[in-house]
């Protein structure tokens, strides 16, 4: 099952140490984390196209079936976002 963890250095909400406590819990996971340095809570919405293409890759990779449904809608979504 792939995961995706997103932390800032700077989150003042969740402690940057649980992205590391986090990534030791999950076991037999693809896990890619997202480390983003001088950035705080609110880096959802400051690096949102970051973070969507970070899904995008790691569930359209991943060999879980319903990942790999989402990596095709979003591929789906980009084409019809290229024809419009």
């Amino acid at each position: 099952m792939p995961v995706l963890i997103v932390q800032g250095d700077k989150d003042c909400l969740v402690h940057p140490g649980n992205a590391l406590f986090m990534r030791q819990m999950q076991i037999n996971s693809d896990v890619r984390d997202l480390h983003r340095e001088g950035l705080g809570h609110s880096m959802l919405w400051e690096e949102a196209p970051v973070i969507r293409d970070n899904v995008i890759e790691l569930f359209g990779s991943s060999s879980d079936p319903l990942a790999q449904l989402l990596g095709q809608l979003n591929a789906y979504r980009k084409c019809l976002t290229l024809l419009s």
